[in-house]
């Protein structure tokens, strides 16, 4: 079966991926050529350095499309590079939008200073994203 069947928009506030009916997807509407926010919190102290690796996973990607690490250079996919950075938190900012952007993604935060089991990777919200053509 191929994945895009496993895969269907509900509604703004529910989703399935994989088979399981969530509730706290978010949708976000673009258009080709201008830019989009998928917005993502990120909580942390203050007075701390940034101990925390930023994912954005989209759904069908093998790697995940964005990667963040404190100061050092993020690691992009070679169709979004250039046109993303993160901004206000996690939030990851696309611009030049185009038709193939349209889909799922997943805002992924690891806090590096903390004990994290396999349920930690699965701490993001999922957020559709609808590029809609310019008029």
């Amino acid at each position: 079966m191929h994945w895009a069947s496993w895969i269907f928009f509900l509604s703004l506030s529910f989703y399935c991926v994989e088979g399981i009916i969530r509730s706290d997807a978010q949708a976000v509407v673009g258009r080709v050529g201008e830019r989009a926010v998928l917005p993502c919190s990120l909580f942390q102290d203050a007075g701390r350095p940034p101990l925390y690796v930023i994912e954005w996973v989209r759904f069908g990607f093998i790697l995940p499309i964005f990667i963040k690490f404190g100061l050092f250079s993020p690691r992009v996919d070679p169709q979004y590079l250039g046109r993303t950075r993160i901004e206000e938190g996690a939030s990851l900012r696309i611009d030049s939008l185009r038709s193939e952007d349209q889909g799922w993604y997943e805002c992924r935060v690891l806090f590096l200073d903390r004990h994290h089991g396999d349920e930690d990777f699965k701490n993001g919200t999922w957020i559709h994203l609808t590029v809609n053509c310019k008029s």
